[in-house]
């Protein structure tokens, strides 16, 4: 799992396995970032320790959320 600060708004790279969600927002917050900029997660491939965190709370928690999958590998 990445954090990308863009400035205005954040990029999650993947969501890691799932229940973690406050851990998530707490780790966010510990490095000075404000979890509510994050605006764009996005799921690099279809494993559950890369997406599991993806279903229920994590995106719904974030209504500004947008969320985006790869379609090629980089």
């Amino acid at each position: 799992m990445y954090l990308i600060d863009g400035g205005e708004s954040l990029a999650l790279i993947d969501a890691g396995g799932g229940g973690g969600v406050d851990r998530i927002i707490g780790n966010i917050r510990d490095v000075g970032l404000n979890p509510e900029r994050v605006e764009l997660l996005i799921l690099t491939h279809c494993h559950y320790d890369h997406i599991g965190g993806a279903m229920g709370r994590l995106v719904v928690g974030w209504p500004s959320m947008r969320l985006r999958r790869m379609k090629s590998r980089v």
